[in-house]
């Protein structure tokens, strides 16, 4: 999925819910995934089970299990859901949504662990689908100076090393946040906005898919 993008940069206020993992108990019942993490670090597997979780969190799909497995694999189980839901966990959950803003021709100032929040919402004027992203204190007070010294400049947003808008920065943008507007399906968004407080330390494959309960 490939939509066009543009960037439209407003205020927001948006507050971050606690995505501490619980117990991780076997499910009885659903789909179990294996995933590789590329290059096959246990550490990245660690850390990609933590996005994980964070991730199906977000989506509110509960019971869940997520756990390494060792030599950089990790085990998935999620319980019954509708088919279209299925298809929005499995492409949440290996997307790595990787965030990265530059001024165009600098070295990147927005990028991985920068931002704190985002949800879907909907564009006031048009009714269009978009995430409403949020940076972190540090990265917001970050992206309020650069973008002062830089009025007149091309700005740079990139996810997945695909760059998605290039706004021309009319003035200061104070608060750490903007608004991401996709041109494509509306399920889009809802991934983007699972997915992009939450980034994978890198790109995940899958290994194997069964149900539970199945022989």
């Amino acid at each position: 999925m490939k939509p066009g993008w543009f960037a439209v940069l407003v205020a927001f206020a948006c507050s971050s819910s606690d995505t501490s993992p619980g117990p991780q108990p076997r499910l009885t019942s659903g789909i179990r995934t294996v995933y590789v993490v590329e290059g096959g670090s246990d550490e990245a597997a660690e850390r990609t089970v933590r996005a994980m979780r964070t991730r199906l969190d977000r989506l509110g799909v509960s019971p869940s299990r997520v756990v390494a497995r060792g030599g950089g694999r990790l085990e998935v189980e999620i319980p019954p859901l509708p088919p279209d839901r299925i298809e929005l966990v499995r492409t949440v959950l290996a997307r790595p949504a990787i965030l990265e803003v530059a001024i165009e021709g600098s070295p990147r100032f927005v990028e991985l662990g920068d931002l704190a929040d985002a949800a879907a919402v909907k564009d006031p004027h048009t009714g269009e689908a978009m995430v409403r992203v949020k940076l972190r204190p540090a990265a917001a007070a970050r992206f309020a100076q650069v973008t002062g010294e830089n009025v007149g400049r091309r700005l740079i947003i990139a996810i997945d090393g695909a760059v998605v808008s290039t706004p021309i920065v009319a003035g200061r943008i104070d608060g750490g946040f903007f608004d991401v507007t996709s041109q494509g399906p509306a399920a889009e968004v809802a991934v983007l906005a699972a997915a992009l407080p939450a980034p994978l330390p890198g790109r995940v494959l899958v290994e194997s898919v069964s149900r539970i309960g199945e022989p």
